[in-house]
């Protein structure tokens, strides 16, 4: 096991003896400066959208993130669960901090106004789905037509969202459950 101390680049040589010959191999290792970052940070979200940021810690363990914005009007966000409600058309600084080591990342998110033409496009919170239902993409894509290939990578996409707890857009949840109806009816069939 290779334990980081410090930033920094070595080469670490491993030597093993096996029925009297010697086995020597080299593998260089870099240890980068520790990091946060918002893993699925998005920059656009239209009005009413609840979207689940999701803080990672590279090089280092024990983070415990909070969240802040620079305008709870446009965009506000829970400071300990990271979840961002887009209010108003606007823009604010979203910021994650690491109250450990008191790193600190930001980005700008717009908020544009809530239409017919992009309500779809709401994003909502999976905490509260059924995760009775899984989607499960067929094994061999080889018969299936463009579009039906982009439509099992596009449920297999919002599948991992859903599970691990991500936000899915209105869209995205109506093309999962009209999967699930599918997959309902030709589990009857089968019968």
């Amino acid at each position: 096991m290779i334990k980081p101390v410090a930033k920094g680049s070595a080469t670490v040589t491993a030597t093993m003896k096996q029925g009297g010959k010697t086995y020597t191999g080299e593998i260089a290792v870099t240890v980068k400066e520790p990091y946060i970052s918002i893993s699925n940070k998005k920059t656009k979200l239209v009005a009413t959208s609840d979207y689940q940021l999701i803080g990672k810690a590279y090089g280092f363990d024990g983070a415990k993130f909070t969240f802040s914005t620079s305008d709870v009007l446009t965009a506000k966000v829970d400071e300990e669960t990271g979840l961002l409600h887009a209010r108003a058309a606007g823009k604010a600084k979203i910021t994650m901090k690491d109250k450990t080591s008191g790193k600190s990342v930001s980005f700008d998110v717009t908020v544009v106004e809530n239409t017919q033409e992009n309500a779809k496009d709401v994003y909502i919170t999976t905490e509260k789905m059924d995760k009775k239902y899984v989607y499960s993409a067929p094994k061999n894509t080889k018969g299936l037509t463009e579009e039906e290939k982009a439509k099992v990578e596009r449920l297999t996409e919002i599948q991992k969202r859903i599970t691990a707890g991500a936000s899915i857009t209105i869209g995205e949840m109506e093309e999962y459950y009209i999967q699930k109806a599918e997959d309902a009816k030709k589990a009857v069939s089968k019968k």
